[in-house]
């Protein structure tokens, strides 16, 4: 799981009453494939789990290809399945609610939102329509009707009684006006790409985050770490190459190249592996230019 998503999951549940506090425990991935190692997770399954989550691609860039079964395993112990989705996977993946997801939740910022010194950040959380999910959504709720105008609709808050304004302190919603005013360019990102286009740059990251992966394994020393399908991250692990990963991540940082993550610090066990990203304003001139960089570095 990305270690920030997992530090504020935890602060999230965290308590000043002890006896309340969530307990968030982490399943073991599989050290071959990079997903979810399903003997751990039946390990840890009893009817004290409140939910299951994974994240889909997850941290280290593999495709859970086991969520129809995460899903059943979590239901069978009374658990929620809740999947955190990359949106922008979704032209070409499987949505969540279709392999049992019962909440999915993700971030938009890879929907048209530039960097914004860290700002222009927005989330996303959807269930099926079921008013226990609903009812406790942190969010204001829009809902949508039809007019007295044939073809218009009108768009108005809904499920007041579960907000502040009925409800004060207890109220369920918290989130402040940005998260919600950058949902409209997000739509209008969505509504401008249509299913199509969002097939098409899904096909594009996956083309090219592939092409990544051949050029750099083709070095000497370099190879692709883990064995599952991957979206657009990837591990590269340079424990062959003679060289450390901070040794060649400070040579291609010379060249102006920021090469990657590195793990050692939230993965002890891959020391000399860096999480490489491809998205779709990745040129494939900017890769075989690192590429070419990476030999050098190794070689140097």
């Amino acid at each position: 799981m990305t270690p920030q998503n997992l530090t504020i999951a935890k602060n999230y549940v965290k308590s000043a009453i002890e006896e309340e506090t969530l307990v968030i425990e982490e399943v073991a991935y599989d050290t071959e494939t990079g997903e979810m190692d399903l003997a751990d997770l039946k390990a840890k399954l009893d009817d004290t789990v409140a939910a299951v989550l994974i994240e889909n691609p997850n941290y280290l860039g593999v495709i859970e290809s086991q969520g129809e079964e995460i899903g059943k395993l979590a239901r069978e112990a009374g658990a929620e399945f809740i999947v955190y989705a990359d949106p922008i996977t979704l032209g070409v993946m499987e949505a969540p609610g279709n392999y049992g997801a019962t909440i999915c939740v993700g971030d938009l910022h890879g929907l048209g939102l530039h960097l914004q010194c860290g700002g222009a950040q927005a989330g996303y959380i959807a269930c099926k329509d079921d008013m226990k999910y609903m009812m406790e959504f942190k969010e204001l709720v829009d809902g949508v009707v039809e007019t007295t105008v044939p073809g218009e609709v009108g768009y108005t808050v809904v499920l007041m009684e579960r907000t502040h304004y009925a409800m004060r302190e207890k109220g369920r919603e918290f989130t402040g006006t940005q998260n919600n005013l950058w949902t409209a360019p997000v739509a209008v990102y969505l509504s401008l790409m249509g299913p199509k286009g969002m097939e098409e740059i899904g096909d594009t990251i996956m083309t090219k985050s592939q092409y990544a992966a051949m050029r750099f394994s083709k070095i000497p020393g370099v190879k692709v770490r883990f064995t599952g399908t991957f979206f657009k991250e990837f591990v590269l692990d340079y424990k062959d190459t003679g060289k450390s990963e901070a040794d060649i991540r400070q040579s291609l940082l010379e060249e102006k190249i920021f090469s990657g993550v590195a793990l050692k610090n939230d993965y002890p066990e891959l020391s000399e592996c860096a999480l490489v990203c491809v998205t779709e304003m990745t040129t494939m001139e900017a890769i075989d230019h690192m590429a070419e960089a990476l030999e050098r570095a190794v070689q140097g």
